[in-house]
């Protein structure tokens, strides 16, 4: 393509050399310095020389620091001087549409099952499902590691025994040996002259108050508190066994509120017990008896 270029061009010189040189025989009045002009600056125009030299004149053009030249000689009636020359660079295009999102990627293949623990009441026989699973056995609390050929015992999650604890506060209702309890009559609301005491109630009906006595023993103590109500006479609480009164009683002296009495009175399992008070008391009352089992 160059080289088809060049030979247009020349052609073209040729042909104004020519004309050059028909005008300057035929026209008298044209002046010889004019011709000498018009021919060195057609030549200069249509040269290979200058146009040769286009190709690194493009470049700095592209990149805006190209400065055109001025035709030669200074005289030249029409000289190659480009006006309001701007570089290429300054004009920028638009920003571009942004592109359309991607399609969304396949889904990815199931991992492998992760380590984890695995229980039983024994030590391990068959394969870990994963490298570094445990498994821990719960009868002995020993816990083993897979490591892809076999179990191996890493210790124990139980730890050593404990230092013995301290000793407990002693409960309430707790009296003498360890072979004696303590049985509670009790009566939360107004009883009348000879009441029976039972759990809570009173009754002038003996069987409603009446508890029964799971096994051999013997009532070793009563304690009688009328909760505050002084009597102008003498206040007795008697025991009562299988509907008898006995001969063991307490007796709360007059202007008191509290009394106990210590005896021996056996008793056999299967035996109904009840207290009896020979006065009424507004606010009740509260009686305890020891028990000692034989």
């Amino acid at each position: 393509m160059g080289r088809e270029k060049d030979k247009k061009r020349e052609k073209k010189d040729k042909k104004y050399k020519k004309k050059d040189r028909h005008h300057s025989s035929s026209s008298s009045s044209s002046s010889s310095s004019e011709d000498e002009y018009s021919v060195e600056y057609n030549s200069h125009k249509y040269s290979n020389e200058y146009n040769s030299h286009q190709p690194s004149y493009l470049n700095e053009y592209i990149h805006g620091t190209y400065q055109p030249p001025t035709c030669y000689p200074s005289n030249c009636p029409n000289p190659c001087v480009v006006e309001n020359f701007i570089p290429i660079k300054e004009y920028i295009g638009y920003t571009g549409y942004t592109g359309y999102t991607g399609y969304t990627g396949y889904t990815g293949y199931t991992g492998d099952a992760g380590a984890g623990w695995c229980i039983g009441d024994c030590e391990p026989s068959e394969a870990g499902y994963a490298i570094n699973s445990f498994y821990l056995d719960t009868s002995t609390n020993d816990y083993y590691q897979w490591d892809g050929e076999s179990w191996n015992y890493i210790g124990t999650l139980k730890g050593d025994m404990g230092e013995t604890g301290y000793t407990g506060y002693t409960g309430p209702g707790a009296g003498g040996s360890g072979d004696e309890s303590i049985i509670i009559f009790s009566a939360q609301n107004a009883t009348n002259n000879n009441d029976y005491i039972g759990q809570g109630s009173s009754s002038s009906t003996i069987e409603f108050s009446q508890i029964v006595i799971p096994q051999n023993g013997t009532i070793t103590k009563i304690s009688f508190h009328t909760r505050g109500q002084i009597d102008e006479e003498e206040i007795i609480a008697t025991l009562n066994i299988n509907g008898s009164n006995t001969s063991f009683m307490v007796s709360i002296p007059i202007g008191n509120t509290y009394a106990s009495s210590m005896d021996s009175v056996s008793v056999s399992e299967g035996d109904l017990l009840t207290i009896q008070v020979n006065r009424g008391l507004s606010l009740g009352c509260a009686i305890s008896i020891v028990f000692a089992k034989d």
